[in-house]
């Protein structure tokens, strides 16, 4: 675990605006929307809204975003677990000064932008 300091949150800092952060999130969102579940779309947006003041890193418990979001805390274990297998976010374990665990600092990870992505991935047309 790594002491939580406003230096190390800034060190893990994955964009250099919130219009970056933006367009990564929504580039994701193209790509893997359809493969989370509700409880995980409430979690990613939480993470994202508020991760701005260091663009795409937020410190916080399990609990909190539970309480804010209005799901289990297990759902947001299992949320993050998700979002960490798909690449869109990692996590660092922080401790308080006495070395008691303290909240989880959350980092979005870089993803192509949305336009990038409309331009990669061709249309399919499937006709019935």
């Amino acid at each position: 675990m790594v002491k939580l300091s406003y230096e190390m949150m800034k060190s893990n800092q994955s964009f250099q605006s919130v219009n970056e952060l933006d367009q990564s999130v929504r580039g994701f969102l193209y790509l893997y929307k359809g493969q989370l579940s509700e409880g995980t779309m409430k979690v990613l947006k939480f993470i994202w809204r508020h991760s701005t003041e260091v663009p795409g890193v937020l410190f916080i418990k399990y609990h909190a975003i539970a309480e804010s979001v209005g799901v289990s805390r297990r759902t947001v274990i299992r949320a993050v677990n998700k979002l960490e297998q798909l690449g869109f976010l990692s996590k660092t374990h922080t401790a308080r000064p006495n070395g008691a665990q303290a909240a989880n600092v959350f980092i979005i990870q870089p993803h192509p932008s949305i336009s990038e992505v409309k331009n990669k991935v061709p249309y399919q047309m499937t006709l019935f």
